[in-house]
């Protein structure tokens, strides 16, 4: 199998891996990166196995692989600590990533919009949830949960 080569911009000395939400891709960061300071940092955008340019790569769709993969992406990074955006359920991707990596090579966390409650587990399936959220019924204006 081909080794996986995510999207990078910048050659900063400073390094951040942006893992996306669930059905998410490398390119659906939108007109955000643009903005991005390419001098002072390498920005890496990942793609799960079965979304964006690995759509066609088979696996178990677990959070262990997706944190085994993005591993295997940052020990190619130089040294140093990496930080992590995780947008939605890469917010649980990037504590899974944190828990399973060597002592200080995460740096700083940032979750952008992170699901709520528990990460899921190593045993969760593709979509990160074995069972369907559970929704709370809203009665009347805003939900306060």
């Amino acid at each position: 199998m081909a080794v996986y080569a995510p999207i990078t911009l910048g050659r900063g000395a400073r390094t951040v891996v942006c893992l996306p939400g669930w059905y998410g891709s490398a390119d659906g960061w939108g007109p955000w990166r643009t903005y991005l300071d390419t001098e002072e940092f390498r920005w890496v955008f990942f793609d799960y196995r079965g979304y964006g340019i690995r759509m066609g790569e088979t696996g178990s769709f677990t959070l262990d692989e997706i944190a085994k993969d993005v591993l295997a992406v940052i020990d190619r990074l130089p040294a140093g600590p990496v930080h992590l955006v995780g947008h939605s359920m890469g917010g649980s991707v990037m504590q899974k990533v944190l828990a399973e990596a060597p002592e200080g090579r995460i740096g700083r966390l940032v979750g952008v919009a992170p699901p709520r409650g528990r990460a899921p587990t190593s045993t969760t399936t593709r979509g990160g949830c074995s069972s369907p959220p559970r929704r709370t019924p809203r009665r009347g204006g805003p939900s306060s949960t």
